[in-house]
């Protein structure tokens, strides 16, 4: 397809209200955002955890620095 024959780029307006429309149904209030986020932390702390990482629906790896290089 060439530029010339390509057609016109659909209105802003109209895609904007389209993606509007489906954007709604996906809103969130305040508190369910808050419970959403206490919860992921929660799963996030057990799976550092040794004793229930297995459980945890969110497996996570301690990943952070514990000592550098000393050159030897």
């Amino acid at each position: 397809m060439t530029l010339e024959n390509r057609p016109p780029a659909p209105d802003a307006c109209a895609f904007c209200s389209q993606v509007d429309k489906y954007l709604y149904h996906m809103r969130l209030s305040d508190e369910a955002l808050h419970d959403i986020s206490n919860r992921f932390l929660i799963e996030m702390e057990q799976g550092l955890r040794k004793d229930t990482n297995p459980t945890s629906s969110v497996k996570m790896l301690p990943t952070f620095v514990r000592s550098t290089p000393d050159g030897t």
